[in-house]
């Protein structure tokens, strides 16, 4: 199984979200990569294929995770989703998880800020309680600071989970 994050530092974040979820060992054979994943790249199913080459065909199961930047999220997963159409290979499960609108929403719900601020604007809100500019590169260090419980009643983060169980569990 294979997560797609839309930069580097997502790596890290989900790494570190997913070893406080399932246990490091759970997960042996996951791979989390970064690709340029947003919603208009035409050649996201190719670089997928690609990526998977290498791997047991019974193995093609891929999370693609990307913000929405402001956008409503069904739309912006049906666009990732697009890209996949008319493939024929029945190996391949693709999913699309969307986070709203970054990635950093996640972490500021999950240090205890409130979710207003979080969801409008959660890179202000992180420097307002950290007293210091935030910076992407922190992202899955701060990350080891959340409290995930927090971010169970979150809709998209629930989507995630849902998503994580299906391809872990579907064979």
């Amino acid at each position: 199984m294979i997560i797609l994050v839309e930069d580097t530092y997502g790596i890290d974040f989900h790494r570190s979200i997913i070893h406080r979820l399932y246990g490091k060992n759970q997960l042996r054979g996951l791979s989390i990569k970064r690709i340029p994943a947003k919603e208009c790249n035409p050649s996201i199913a190719r670089k997928v294929k690609a990526m998977l080459l290498d791997k047991d065909r019974s193995a093609w199961k891929v999370l693609i995770v990307v913000d929405s930047e402001g956008r409503r999220p069904e739309y912006v997963a049906k666009r990732v989703m697009e890209h996949f159409e008319g493939d024929k290979d029945q190996y391949l499960k693709v999913k699309v998880t969307v986070i709203n609108p970054c990635h950093e929403a996640w972490l500021c719900i999950g240090l205890g800020i409130g979710r207003a601020a979080c969801r409008s604007d959660p890179k202000a809100a992180i420097e307002r309680i950290s007293n210091t500019i935030y910076s992407k590169r922190y992202l899955a260090q701060w990350a080891e600071k959340m409290d995930i419980s927090r971010l169970e009643k979150e809709g998209d983060f629930r989507k995630y989970r849902e998503l994580l169980d299906q391809l872990i569990i579907d064979p």
